[in-house]
């Protein structure tokens, strides 16, 4: 549902399903945990074919003039992490909704 679109339609799906983005922090936390579990990189792999991409979003990691995006590079067996401007779409490129849950204390 959320691949192939920019981060300013992103904004907008998000908006409307009352999610948050991932920010870089959380994502290498899930990342890391991700690749312990599964023993390897399912969650978050790079690939050529835009159905089997998992490059990701980080829509709540905003920089000067761009949005974070990370994913797995699997060729220099590490996590890439880079920006685009907003106005990119790319078919490679989703994002992962998280939901903020209130504990009481």
């Amino acid at each position: 549902e959320t691949k192939g679109k920019t981060p300013s339609e992103l904004d907008k799906l998000f908006k409307r399903k009352k999610w948050n983005g991932l920010t870089l922090e959380e994502y290498i936390q899930i990342q890391a945990r991700e690749a312990e579990t599964n023993k390897d990189h399912r969650f978050d792999a790079y690939s050529a074919d835009a159905e089997k991409s998992q490059r990701t979003w980080l829509l709540d990691s905003r920089v000067p003039g761009g949005v974070v995006h990370a994913y797995w590079d699997p060729g220099g067996r590490q996590v890439e992490v880079s920006w685009f401007d907003p106005r990119i779409s790319n078919s490679k490129l989703g994002a992962r909704p998280a939901v903020v849950v209130e504990i009481e204390v």
